[in-house]
């Protein structure tokens, strides 16, 4: 069994309103500095290219084309996020 206070460094509680979540998603993208935030036995890095997909420094707008998502726009971090009006892939 855990300690609380490691627990609390393992889960992150998600929340069920839709703009809750979204501004979590773009604190973790922004926290991490990669587009690509997953570990290395989930998706293979091509390092010659790795450097296109960070975060250094931020962007004043970063789009994200969630076609399963709905519309939003978040500010963090002086780093406006958006996700545009709904499209087909």
């Amino acid at each position: 069994m855990f300690h609380k206070s490691l627990t609390r460094k393992f889960f992150v509680v998600v929340s069920s309103e839709p703009h809750l979540l979204f501004v979590q998603f773009v604190k973790s993208i922004l926290a991490q500095g990669c587009l690509s935030p997953l570990p290395l036995e989930v998706t293979p890095i091509h390092w010659t290219y790795d450097h296109a997909l960070r975060l250094y420094p931020l962007p004043d707008l970063l789009v994200f084309c969630d076609s399963l998502s709905e519309p939003y726009e978040v500010t963090q971090v002086d780093c406006t996020c958006i996700n545009p009006v709904s499209h087909k892939c």
